[in-house]
């Protein structure tokens, strides 16, 4: 399988993420001596303001960490190309090259990946998705986000794709296929009704092996390795 990744855009997320997190630790200090200190209640206001940015800045530090840099969740690239490691190299897996993050260039099919980084037991009932933390949620809560709607997620992921194909191969016909793959070794997937596949890392090589045979154009495959490989068709 080739990959191939969007290295400036992994680096400098990095950098953003750092920049962010240790500029809101700071300001989350400056705010607590402030309130500490014998002037707490003269600069309360700044005391308050330097608390809400610090809060601010930290939570963006940690969304371009758990994506980014190393932490204590696995990042998305390097867990995606470990999880699809094996298949040979009419498969494409490319990350931040295109408007959705990770996209996988099968021989058949353009697959958009969704990556979920929660832990524990996640299951898909009755048209929501549940992942309880208890006390595991409350002392993750800076590290680890809420699940949300993984099927939104990819549904819009998908939207913002095809308008891109629309805009820039408009007579080629692309259709993405979404999944949504879990890719923390402690996640527990229940997802079976989802109207989206939702699969953990491990299970996805043999998902992706027992698809149907998608309906992806030899013309509509040959503008994506282009898209994604540009050298390799020079």
């Amino acid at each position: 399988m080739r990959v191939v990744r969007n290295e400036k855009h992994i680096q400098s997320r990095r950098r953003l993420g750092r920049i962010f997190f240790f500029s809101g630790f700071g300001l989350l200090i400056v705010g607590l001596l402030i309130s500490l200190s014998q002037a707490a209640f003269t600069y309360f206001f700044i005391s308050a303001i330097c608390l809400v940015l610090g809060l601010i800045f930290s939570m963006i530090g940690g969304y371009f960490t758990r994506r980014f840099d190393r932490g204590p969740a696995p990042l998305p690239h390097d867990t995606l190309d470990q999880a699809l490691k094996g298949f040979d190299d009419r498969y494409l897996l490319a990350h931040y090259m295109l408007p959705s993050a990770h996209v996988l260039l099968t021989p058949n099919d353009l697959y958009v990946i969704v990556a979920k980084q929660q832990a524990g037991h996640i299951r898909f009932v009755n048209g929501r998705w549940n992942n309880p933390g208890g006390l595991r949620r409350i002392l993750t809560w800076m590290s680890e986000e809420g699940i949300g709607n993984p099927t939104r997620d990819a549904a819009i992921e998908v939207q913002r794709l095809q308008k891109f194909f629309e805009k820039n191969f408009p007579d080629v016909a692309i259709d993405p296929q979404p999944v949504i793959i879990f890719i923390h070794p402690k996640a527990e997937v229940e997802a079976s009704t989802s109207p989206i596949p939702a699969i953990h890392a491990k299970k996805a090589k043999n998902w992706l092996r027992n698809r149907p045979k998608g309906n992806l154009t030899r013309e509509a495959h040959d503008a994506l390795q282009r898209l994604l490989e540009p050298e390799s068709t020079a």
